[in-house]
């Protein structure tokens, strides 16, 4: 998990209550590489293990983000069997949160780290 902070300052820990849900925002066209290099390896997909309690059909790798106007969640969907992980190609990462504020914390996050 990761929190941005009001001045823009990115804090990586455990997940501490963030939970994915909310509405889609947006999505952000980035690289695997470059979302682990701002917000740490994923909350969700980091791992083999995680993919037994997930729908590898939809939702491969998720990274769970607190920003100053709430939560906010990082994910790809319905990759099938690309490994976004190591192909290193852009991809629209679908960007979800309760407010229409995370996303331009997503954005100038990963503009600006």
């Amino acid at each position: 998990m990761a929190k941005i902070n009001e001045d823009g300052t990115i804090v990586r820990g455990p997940a501490g209550g963030v939970t994915a849900g909310g509405y889609d925002q947006g999505t952000i066209t980035t690289t695997y590489g470059r979302l682990a290099a701002v917000f740490g390896p994923p909350d969700i997909g980091a791992y083999p293990d995680d993919y037994r309690d997930l729908d590898v059909d939809e939702i491969r790798y998720e990274w769970l983000i607190d920003t100053p106007d709430g939560p906010a969640q990082i994910h790809d969907w319905k990759t099938g069997d690309r490994d976004l992980r190591k192909t290193g190609e852009l991809y629209a990462w679908r960007v979800g949160g309760n407010g229409p504020g995370v996303m331009g914390w997503i954005e100038k996050a990963i503009k600006d780290a």
